[in-house]
Order: structure tokens, then C-alpha cells, then sequence
């Protein structure tokens, strides 16, 4: 019978209790709060401690806290699959998970929120704020030190509208990763999470090892790096290693001096590094070497949509790749990407370095700046990239390439438009090459300083390729939509389709 099943469902696991007598104490208690109740806890209003809360559900029960419970030591999530529910009132009538979650403020010495990986799809946390943390000593990840100032997440749960602010790890003596969170081996999706305001010298917001965690519409932001460390900072909002990350409608933001990757660093340490932006945006951020954006070094880059926009160098950097985004080696797959007002010595926009393979779709790179050459794009010893119907405009490319400089790299380019770019007169700012080979298919390159092109056989007058005016809406408000009697489109472009 029905009542009969629920009832014994219920029962607590007395082998587990009592593991020396297993099976001589019978089928166990039954527990008529996980039978006959409403499935919800609330704690402190029916439950003194979390910790009874948790003993009493069932797995699917939820456990509801109110804003005005006081926690101060580890929040530990472990493998019950509940459902956990900060930001309620005191009567449990009304909640606000945003406005006024319930906060966790945690000793100096530890995270404020743990969530163990034993946690897995079933377990959901929804309405905290983590704060005052420290984080844990890990000699397993490859820099010994501590990681996970607010958060340390090594289940596969859901986090959602979790606040991680006011955290630290690392010192200038000390190595320290994840200032707000660690993500540790960890298929973790995160929903609405902002961390922003911790501190630490390995990714000073988030730093991800193994596993393949995603983050849907969460705020990276205005993270501190530690700058007086033997160790160069790396990573101002986020640090990847031997993981796959997907960051899908999220953004990292106003992060200053890292050495390399000022919004987001990626390297492979002994595994495989990937690294998924669907819709992101990464802006706002200061580098010193490598990447003010987005760095990556051996491992994948793809981005689909989104903006890497604004990001610089910082005041003590010399001679700095990629203003927006710069991938040494490894693979960049860039489609429908909007890459503007960055700015570097070399590579306003995007740098491709050191072999590894380039594929640029349908992608816009405009108002990229470089003291030295390359505004908008730069290639380096790449071997096969693929360059198709892309607008690269209003570029300011120093000595040469305002629009794309390649060295020694071989690449196709089709339907792409390439106009307006900027820099010295002495060479040509629209595409300039220094070795390699480049293949050139209906492309519309026009109106460069200095020159269209450089270092390369001019092709305009073969295979589809034009140099004229593309007729852009309002290139001044950097508006590079085309009037209707654009030769970019396909209605005039002799059989060549959409350029650019």
C-alpha cells in the first residue's frame, strides 16, 4: 500500500547510524516528519540548527533559511540531494534571494560555503552571500597555496544568486587563487552568480581547476590582484587550468594588472584547457604582457557572439600582444564576436601567436589601437587560418596593418571587409604581410591609410576582390552597417554574397 511504502521510505538508516551492528537492528526508525510533512524546512522557525534541518529531510525536501540567521563558520553542502533557500523572512512568508540573501560570514581561516563533491545534480543553492572568507590550503592544484577565499565548489550541484564579496587568498608571501571562488574538479552549473570586491593573485575572482563547470548570466567584476608578489599576477577576474569552461551570457569586468589575461586567463598546466564564451562579455580590464582581455596559451579558445571591448594596457607595460584577446599556440575559434576599443603595443584587437590555428567568422574588430603595428588583427606563425566575412574597420595601426598585420603565417581570407584603418602613411594600414602566404576571395579592401596593401601581390581585380567605398551608415558613431547600395551586399557584390 502507498502508506505503507511512505512510511518505510522514511525510515532513517540505522546501519548507517549504528555501522557495528548493521543488520541486527532492523529496518530503522520511522521518521513521520519526512512521511507526513510539506517536504519544507525552515530553519530557524521550525528547526533550530541547519544541521537538524538536514538530518530530518528526505532527499527533494527543501531547507529554507531566513535573512536574520546568523552563520558564521563553513557552510558545508554535501550529498543529500535538497534544495537549500536563503533570503527569506522571519515568518517565512516572503523571500528575496537578491536583495537580501541570507549571508554566511566566514572565519578567516576557511571558505564561507563549501559544497563537497559528493554534491551532485540534485543538490540546489539559491540565496547567499558569501563573505569574509580565506579559503583552504591545496597542494594539489599545480601552485600550492590557498584557493577559494568565499566558495570552494567540488560537486556537480546548481548555485544560484549566490553573492561572493569581501574574500582573500594569497598574500604578497603567499600563493592564492579563486580570491571569491574555487571551482575543484567540478561539473558545477552557476546561475546568477556576482562576484566581485575579493581579492587574491591567481584568478582574483574565480579560478577553475579540472572538471567542467558552467556560468550562465554571472558578474565577474572589479576583483583586486595582488601585485606584490614574487609571482606575477595572472588572470584578474578568472583563472582556467586543465578544465573546460563555458561562460555564457556573463561578464568580466574592471579588473587591473595582471600580468597576463587581464579578464580571463587559460593555460594548460597537465591536462586539456578549453575555454566557451556564448554570448560573454569580457571588458573593462588592464594586462601588462599578454591579453588585457582574454589570454590563452596552449589551450582552445571559441567564442560564439558576444563583446571584448575596452581593455588596455597597464601604465608599466612595454610591450603587450592583444589588446582584446591574445592566444599563443592551441586553437582560437571566433564566430559573430565584436572586438572594439581595445588597445595594445601590438595587436589592438586580437593576436594569434606562436602556430595553433585561427578561425575569425563574421566578426566585427573595430577601433583597435597599437602603438607599434596591427590594429585590428595579428597573426604570427599560423599555419591555415581562416578568415571569412568579417568587418575590420576604423583600426589605428601604428607603423603598419592598421586593419590585419600576418608575419610568416599562412592564411584564407573571403568576404572580408577591410576599411578605413589608420597609422603611419610610410606602409599600408589596410593588410600588410611579412612572409607566408594569403589567399584572397571576394574581399573589399578600401580606404586605408598608406595603402591597401602591403608586403603582398595587391589581388583587387581577381577573384572577386574590390577596393571601394563600402558606403557605411555612420562610420563616425561607429555604425558599420551599409546603405542598400553598398557593393558589400549581395545584391551588388558580382556573385560574391554578403562581404563583410
Amino acid at each position: 500500500p502507498l502508506g505503507t511504502r511512505l512510511l518505510l521510505s522514511s525510515c532513517d538508516n540505522i546501519d548507517d547510524i549504528n555501522p557495528t551492528l548493521a543488520g541486527k537492528l532492523g529496518a530503522g526508525r520511522v521518521n513521520l516528519l519526512k512521511a507526513l510533512g510539506d517536504r519544507t524546512h525552515r530553519v530557524p522557525l521550525e528547526f533550530v540548527s541547519i544541521d537538524d534541518a538536514v538530518n530530518s529531510a528526505a532527499a527533494g525536501d527543501t531547507i529554507d533559511l531566513a535573512t536574520s540567521l546568523f552563520l558564521a563558520a563553513r557552510f558545508e553542502i554535501k550529498d543529500k540531494d535538497l534544495t537549500y533557500r536563503g533570503g527569506w523572512n522571519d515568518a517565512f512568508t516572503t523571500r528575496d534571494p537578491i536583495g537580501t540573501p541570507t549571508v554566511i560570514t566566514a572565519l578567516p581561516s576557511s571558505p564561507a560555503m563549501s559544497v563537497g563533491n559528493d554534491a551532485g545534480t540534485g543538490v540546489v543553492v539559491d540565496g547567499f552571500r558569501c563573505t569574509g572568507g580565506g579559503g583552504q590550503q591545496y597542494t594539489s592544484i599545480p601552485y600550492t597555496g590557498r584557493y577559494g577565499g568565499g566558495l570552494v565548489v567540488s560537486g556537480d550541484a546548481t548555485l544560484r544568486n549566490i553573492d561572493v564579496t569581501g574574500n582573500a587568498t594569497g598574500s604578497g608571501t603567499q600563493i592564492g587563487g579563486g580570491g571569491g571562488v574555487l571551482l575543484y574538479d567540478s561539473d558545477a552549473v552557476l546561475e546568477n552568480v556576482r562576484v566581485h570586491g575579493n581579492t587574491s593573485l591567481h584568478g582574483a575572482g574565480v579560478y577553475v581547476y579540472r572538471g567542467a563547470p558552467t556560468l550562465v548570466d554571472c558578474v565577474i567584476d572589479a576583483n583586486t590582484t595582488i601585485v606584490n608578489n614574487p609571482s606575477a599576477p595572472r588572470g584578474g577576474g578568472v583563472y582556467v587550468t586543465d578544465a573546460t569552461l563555458t561562460l555564457r551570457r556573463t561578464s568580466v569586468t574592471g579588473h587591473a594588472n595582471a600580468d597576463l589575461g587581464g579578464g580571463l586567463y587559460a593555460a594548460n598546466s597537465t591536462g586539456a584547457t578549453t575555454v566557451v564564451l556564448d554570448h560573454a562579455e569580457i571588458s573593462g580590464n588592464t594586462a601588462k604582457s599578454k591579453g588585457c582581455g582574454i589570454y590563452v596559451n596552449g589551450g582552445t579558445l571559441t567564442a560564439v557572439g558576444g563583446l571584448v571591448a575596452a581593455n588596455v594596457p597597464t601604465p608599466a607595460a612595454t610591450f603587450l600582444y592583444g589588446g582584446g584577446i591574445c592566444v599563443e599556440g592551441g586553437a582560437a575559434n571566433l564566430d559573430s564576436l565584436v572586438v572594439r576599443d581595445n588597445a595594445a603595443m601590438i595587436a589592438g584587437g586580437v593576436a594569434k601567436l606562436a602556430g595553433g590555428s585561427l578561425t575569425l567568422a563574421n566578426s566585427v574588430l573595430s577601433d583597435n589601437s597599437a602603438v607599434f603595428f596591427a590594429g585590428g588583427l595579428y597573426l604570427d606563425t599560423v599555419t591555415g587560418a581562416v578568415l571569412t566575412g568579417n568587418t575590420i574597420a576604423a583600426n589605428a595601426g601604428g607603423s603598419a596593418g592598421g586593419g590585419a598585420y600576418l608575419t610568416n603565417s599562412s592564411a584564407t581570407l573571403t568576404r572580408n571587409l577591410v576599411a578605413a584603418n589608420s597609422g603611419s602613411a610610410a606602409a599600408a594600414q589596410g593588410v600588410f604581410a611579412t612572409g607566408g602566404s594569403l589567399v584572397f576571395n571576394c574581399n573589399d579592401v578600401h580606404g586605408n591609410t598608406g595603402g591597401d596593401f602591403g608586403g603582398v601581390t595587391n589581388p583587387i581585380g581577381a577573384n572577386g576582390n574590390v577596393s571601394a567605398d563600402p558606403q557605411f551608415c555612420d562610420l563616425a558613431a561607429g555604425d558599420f552597417t551599409v546603405y542598400d547600395t553598398s557593393p558589400c551586399l549581395p545584391a551588388h557584390s558580382g556573385g560574391c554574397g554578403q562581404i563583410g
